[in-house]
Order: structure tokens, then C-alpha cells, then sequence
């Protein structure tokens, strides 16, 4: 017997291989987790052909949090409700904060080292300090080493870039340029040198894409999640889905549940026009 778990982020050329075998195949997996599509993962849960057994009820956490977890899944349209049968015992452990994007954590990062708490960013510290140094770097008209924000020009570039949906995850950077600017190189320093590891942290803040298999007992989600619109986006969802469970006891989530309760349920694009050209 073979089985997969995780397989709503299976990878194509694993799943061709598994395909090839004459063992039993069993896959298990969520397909509203499903968060890697961008990088080609593909939902091996989608068209089973086999015998589907829903597996519902999550030791993980209580009935509260599961009802966060359900208003996601109702606009999604999901065939079947969370049950929440967790624990009730009180909260230990380090907290988190978890965010959309990788610079969502980093006002969250500035407030906890201002109160000398024992703070762990997932990944270590460098992916957000040297994004914030190469931005305050071109800020000052000189290029910087990161490949990333070395793409524009010039500042001006990246602010408009940050101003458009495709450039969207630079506008927390930008503005916090712009408002911290004098701050920014004892931040990078406070960031490479206070930070520590996340079993030693009190709180431990984080990405989304990195929280997958993770769980804290308190979790509190950023105010960078949004809901899409049409269902080519639904990833979008997911994110917030797969970070309001990572929670055991308590969930922090007011920015998150407002943003689910605008949130309308996913429709198709609408048909492109193409128009004959002159």
C-alpha cells in the first residue's frame, strides 16, 4: 500500500510515478489547504476516480475555532462542516503571529523586540531584513545587492510598482520606509542579532506557506488577508483558512473574520472581449 498525505500539494511528476504502481494508493489531504499552486503543485484529491471517505472532525481545536474555520469553508462551498473536538485545557507554549505575506510580520517583529520578548521569525530573520535593507538602500539612490528590489530602477519605480496588484506584497515595505525611514537601520540590525530560535521564543511569527503541518496554542492572524473575488483566486482563501486552524486554544483573527464576512461566494472571470484590431 502507498500513502500520500498532503496530496491537495502533490507534485505532478510524483503523482505520474504513483500512478505507475501496482500497490493500493491511498491519498489524504484538504483540498481548501491547497496553497501551492503557484509553484505547480497539483490537487491529487480533484477527479479521484476511487472510493472517498470525508474525514471531518479535527482534535486540534474546539467548536469556537472551528466555526472561524467553517464561515471560510461555507463561502467556498464545501460539501461537508469542520467539527471542532479539541482540547480544553489552557494555553501554553510560545504564541504566533502569522501573516500573508513575508513582510507582514515585520511591525508585529518591531513592537515584540521593543518589549524584550523572546521573539523567532520562521525561516530566520534574513529574508525580512535583507528585503528591508535593499529597500531602504535604494530609497537612498544607491543599488542594492538582493536580487529582488534590484529589479526597479529607482525608488519611484518601486512605489508604483507597490501601488498596482501585481506589486501589491512591496506596499507594507513602502510604507514603512516612508514612515520609518531613520528607524530602518536599527531594525535590520535588531532583526539579524536579537531574534532567536523558535524553540527558545515566546513568540514566533510567520508566513502562512511556512505553517503548514505547525500548530501554537494561541494564534493570532495579521491584517494582511484578503478574500478574492472569483475562483481562480481561491487560493487566496485557503491561506486564510490554513491560518485560522493552526490555532489549539485561542485565536486572535478580528481583521481575518471581517474580512470573511464581506466576502461574498467565489465566482467564475468574466469572459474576456476581444475586440478586432483597426
Amino acid at each position: 500500500m502507498i500513502l500520500l498525505d498532503e496530496a491537495q500539494d502533490a507534485d505532478p511528476v510524483l503523482l505520474e510515478v504513483l500512478r505507475h504502481q501496482s500497490a493500493q494508493l491511498v491519498v489524504v489531504g484538504d483540498p481548501h489547504q491547497a496553497i501551492y499552486g503557484w509553484r505547480g503543485a497539483r490537487d491529487a484529491l480533484a477527479g479521484w476516480r476511487g472510493a472517498t471517505l470525508p474525514l471531518t472532525r479535527s482534535w486540534r481545536f474546539g467548536p469556537e475555532i472551528a466555526e472561524a474555520a467553517n464561515a471560510v469553508l461555507t463561502r467556498m462551498g464545501a460539501p461537508y462542516p469542520l467539527v471542532g473536538d479539541g482540547p480544553g485545557s489552557p494555553p501554553h507554549g510560545p504564541a504566533a503571529y502569522i501573516a500573508r505575506t513575508t513582510l507582514g510580520p515585520l511591525g508585529e517583529a518591531v513592537r515584540v523586540m521593543e518589549r524584550h520578548t523572546p521573539v523567532a521569525l520562521l525561516g530566520g530573520a534574513e529574508p525580512v531584513a535583507g528585503l528591508l535593507e535593499a529597500a531602504h538602500t535604494i530609497q537612498g539612490g544607491r543599488v542594492p545587492r538582493h536580487p529582488d528590489p534590484a529589479l526597479f530602477e529607482d525608488w519611484a519605480d518601486l512605489q508604483a510598482a507597490a501601488e498596482t496588484p501585481a506589486g501589491a506584497e512591496y506596499r507594507p515595505l513602502v510604507d514603512y520606509i516612508q514612515q520609518q525611514r531613520d528607524r530602518v537601520p536599527k531594525v535590520v540590525r535588531q532583526l539579524r542579532t536579537e531574534t532567536v530560535e523558535p524553540s527558545g521564543a515566546e513568540v514566533v511569527l510567520t508566513t502562512c506557506h511556512k505553517t503548514k503541518g505547525r500548530e501554537w496554542s494561541t494564534v493570532t492572524c495579521a491584517g494582511d488577508f484578503r478574500w478574492p473575488r472569483y475562483a481562480d483566486h481561491r487560493e487566496e482563501a485557503h491561506l486564510l483558512y490554513v491560518a485560522l486552524t493552526r490555532a489549539r486554544h485561542v485565536l486572535h483573527a478580528d481583521a481575518a473574520r471581517r474580512a470573511i464576512e464581506r466576502g461574498r461566494p467565489l465566482r467564475e472571470l468574466p469572459p474576456r472581449s476581444h475586440k478586432p484590431k483597426a
